[in-house]
């Protein structure tokens, strides 16, 4: 049974990992410093009561995800060197493990949540970068918009947060002869109409907008998209096998053979060959039968069309298609022509060639 031990403070703590304060995560640190008070934890005084920071524990040990201690180790020029970080199991018992560090783990350890958790948070720092520097070459016009040359309304400042916008409050109605209510449907406000004169009137934007403005505009999102292609098409293909070259999976030790002799089906065979190089975990043998494979699965695909066909209140039976043809429903013109719909003799017919077919590509495989 596992003994009790209680703080200063009279609360039931950890026994099972034993964590050190600098080891906690903030929440539990400050959760078993208010465990104290009744207001926060009314079971402290209980006997039999739950203990949080037990609870804790737990959340931390089989939950977050954590890593054995490294070695820390100095070069020959005396900089620290640490050792890569090594996963521990969830619940890890026994062993001192640590969480991992939000702003200190490297990069190329976030493969150990699997290559596209690394590529993922790679991904998410270069659009941060990518959207700094977009803002950076935005920067002209955001001074240019919240200066005086652009001609605000002052009596009708901007909030702090729309400073630097291209949003206008200078503005003024003028006739538009030509205009009628259905071009101003979705902007009413912009849109006003004299029905005693028989004039209409839109709003118009008095401030002024620069050539300057929008070349600028127009090359940061240039730039922006250009960045996000090159990131996702290029370097993101690099970074996951940047990443996966860090990690060690079976693939890594497995051998593969491209040119068997045609009738080595026998796994046995195999492993007593490839046993005198060293220790054999596993052997599988994939048949090059991928035409096969493919007919197989187009004539699958075929026969399912045709069961949907079928009348609800009749049973399908594959092994008897022609006679389930009188059942089926008619495909109207539009789907034959809009979806290249076949109808039921159409299906039979090309299911039959799929066997055929599959029967010559077996003969010769």
């Amino acid at each position: 049974m596992e003994e009790e031990n209680f703080s200063a403070g009279g609360i039931k703590l950890d026994t099972k990992y034993n964590d050190q304060p600098h080891d906690m995560t903030s929440g539990r640190r400050i959760a078993r410093f208010l465990s104290r008070y009744s207001w926060y934890f009314p079971h402290k005084d209980k006997e039999d009561g739950p203990s949080l920071d037990k609870a804790w524990a737990y959340f931390e040990h089989s939950t977050l995800p954590r890593h054995f201690p490294l070695n820390i180790k100095r070069s020959k020029k005396g900089r620290k060197k640490k050792s890569n970080y090594i996963k521990a199991e969830y619940g890890k018992v026994g062993e001192k493990t640590e969480l991992y560090k939000i702003w200190q783990t490297p990069e190329r350890e976030l493969a150990d949540f699997g290559v596209s958790a690394g590529v993922y948070f790679w991904n998410l720092r270069q659009l941060v970068i990518i959207m700094l520097l977009a803002g950076l070459l935005s920067l002209p016009n955001m001074v240019y918009f919240a200066s005086s040359e652009y001609g605000q309304n002052p009596s009708q400042p901007l909030s702090y947060r729309m400073q630097g916008s291209a949003v206008c409050t200078n503005t003024s109605w003028v006739p538009c002869p030509n205009c009628t209510k259905n071009n101003w449907v979705n902007y009413e406000s912009h849109y006003y109409e004299d029905t005693s004169n028989n004039l209409f009137f839109v709003r118009r934007n008095n401030c002024n907008v620069r050539l300057r403005e929008g070349v600028v505009a127009f090359v940061t999102i240039i730039f922006t998209v250009i960045a996000i292609v090159y990131t996702i098409m290029y370097q993101s293909g690099q970074r996951s096998v940047k990443l996966d070259e860090g990690q060690q999976t079976t693939s890594d030790y497995a051998v593969e053979v491209f040119d068997p002799p045609e009738d080595a089906y026998d796994i046995g065979v195999w492993k007593k060959f490839f046993s005198q190089f060293g220790p054999v975990h596993s052997i599988t043998i994939t048949l090059d039968n991928e035409k096969l494979v493919n007919t197989l699965v187009d004539r699958r695909r075929a026969i399912n069309v045709m069961k949907y066909m079928v009348e609800p209140d009749q049973k399908f039976d594959p092994d008897d298609l022609e006679s389930m043809i009188q059942y089926c429903k008619e495909v109207s013109d539009c789907k034959k022509t809009i979806c290249c719909a076949k109808n039921a003799e159409s299906l039979v017919e090309r299911i039959r060639d799929y066997e055929v077919k599959a029967i010559e590509i077996a003969k010769k495989e």
